[in-house]
This record gives structure tokens, sequence and C-alpha cells, in this order.
């Protein structure tokens, strides 16, 4: 039986074995930011069902399929969801526990008079938003204290200031989201530490495959909110951001699929995307040669 204590145990240790394969020293510093692919997830712009997929299919053997949607049930902590919501929830905690086995630490920005940071675990910012990202106060005076009295005064600088739009409860627009995007730069050990983040382990340790498909979508989602890029570069950017979440979705499920198989159960989930990444290669190009309209572009892949 799969739904016995020790074996719950083991579900846990072996989620968090996946990814501890595959690391990667970095020498450079890099700021991620990792959306789900929740189709009811409100996207920071457009329509979200432009980037994510059509269908799930499950395939194997009845009463292992329904073996492996209690086994869902058990990763993702819920009942009584759909399947397809349930696969969905898995590749976010799968994403989750990657950034919080390897040193992340998550920080909250809390929408009340003081706007401060909260820090929250791993799994539960997704919930939150969706979005996790590191980010550090706009500004912040540390005063040293020394018999009672100010010392010193030590300024931090601007790394990341993340506002959620409107529409997610926040109190700046859409646009102005994506654009503060274009604030991440490296961040200081030191700033990172006060934090209570280990920044070095947070550069050093990494999924390979987690870090090749996602290191690009900053630069991505910022052109989006660029009032200096013409529609149809916008459009080419794009097309570059859903061909990472089609590379991630594929990654985590067959990272899940492995999970079952190791569990000796006869199913396989298969996802149906909205785009191929093959006719999404095929836009870019028509881009480059000039031999589409921004029309066309819209129509297939919705606004900017």
């Amino acid at each position: 039986m799969i739904y016995n204590k020790k074996r719950f145990i083991y579900v846990r240790k072996l989620l968090s074995a996946i990814y501890k394969k595959h690391s990667v020293n970095v020498n450079e510093n890099h700021c991620h930011m990792f959306i789900s692919d929740l189709k009811s997830f409100v996207a920071p712009y457009s329509n979200y069902t432009n980037y994510g997929y059509l269908a799930i299919e499950f395939v194997g053997s009845e009463e292992d399929i329904t073996k492996t949607v209690k086994l869902l049930e058990v990763i993702t902590g819920k009942k009584y969801r759909e399947s397809a919501g349930l696969v969905g929830d898995v590749m976010r905690k799968f994403t989750s526990d990657l950034l919080y086995n390897n040193g992340v630490k998550y920080y909250k920005y809390s929408f009340d008079d003081e706007f401060f940071f909260q820090s929250i675990d791993g799994i539960n910012i997704f919930e939150f938003l969706n979005v996790a990202v590191m980010i550090v106060p706009v500004y912040s005076n540390l005063i040293k204290r020394k018999h009672g009295k100010h010392k010193a005064y030590e300024s931090i600088e601007h790394v990341l200031k993340l506002s959620i739009p409107k529409e997610c409860g926040g109190g700046m627009s859409v646009r102005d989201f994506i654009v503060n995007l274009s604030a991440c730069k490296d961040m200081p050990h030191h700033v990172m530490d006060l934090f209570g983040g280990n920044y070095i382990q947070y550069s050093n340790v990494k999924n390979l495959e987690i870090l090749k498909i996602t290191k690009g979508w900053g630069w991505n989602m910022r052109g989006l909110g660029s009032d200096n890029l013409s529609d149809t570069y916008k459009y080419y950017r794009k097309i570059n951001f859903i061909l990472s979440l089609i590379k991630l979705r594929a990654y985590l499920l067959q990272e899940l699929n492995l999970f079952i198989a190791s569990m000796n159960l006869d199913a396989e989930i298969k996802l149906k995307e909205r785009y191929e990444s093959s006719f999404l290669q095929d836009l870019k190009h028509k881009i480059d040669k000039g031999t589409i309209l921004n029309s066309e572009l819209k129509t297939i892949l919705g606004p900017n």
C-alpha cells in the first residue's frame, strides 16, 4: 500500500532528493523569478491562458491511475480537487522544493500602512501569488547602538522592489509591477545575510536543468513592461517566455513521471500544450524575416 506512514516519509524524502541531484556551481550571481503554470493564475500581463496548457491526460491502468491521483493528494496535501489541478499543484511544489532545498529564503511584501517584508516558507509563497522572487527592501537604516546611543547608520541599496498588481490585491499597476523587475541586480552578500539568507549557497547550489530553463526569464519579463520596445520585439520576448514555460513544464513532468514509476505504478501523466515549440520557433523565424504582421501575432498570442 502507498498510504502507510513509512511510505509517506519515503515520499517526502524522495521529493527532496529529486532536486539535490544535478547540482552545479555557478560563478555568476542570479536573481530568478518563478511563475507557476496553473491556468487560474491572475497573470501580471496579458491573459495567462496564452501561456498554459490545454489538457492533462493520465495513461495507464485504471487502478494505478486512481492510486496516482491519491499520491498527488498526498504530495500536495489537498483532496477533492480535479486531477488537472493536482498536477499543477505538484509541479508548483516541485519548483518550490527545488528552491527551498537550495537554501533560498523568501519574503512577502505586505500591503499595509508600514509595507513590511514578512518571511514565509517556500511553498506558501506560491499560494500567495504563484510568484517567487529574491527581494529585499528598497532602503533600510541599520542603527548600531553603543551604550544606548546611535553610533552609525548604514544604508542598503535597492535590489528588487516587488509590488503586487491591483488585480491580485496590491497597490500598483500591472505595468509598474513588471517595470520594477528592472531593478533586479546582483545581491551583495551582506544584504542577504541581514535577512537570514545564505547568498553563497543560493548562488552556488543549483539544479542545472532549472537554471538553464529559467535564467532568461527576467530579461523577457522586463521587456514586456517597457515603453521603449516595439510591439514586434515584445512579441519576440513573449515567445521566448512561453518556450521557457513549455521547457519547465516538460522537465517537471518528466521528474513527476519518474517519481510515479519509482512507486511501481502503471501510470503516466501527459500535457497537451497550447503551442508546440516548433510552431513558436517558426513564429520567431517569421519575426526575424519580417514576414508576419503584429495583428497576426496578436491573434495567435493575445495582446502584449
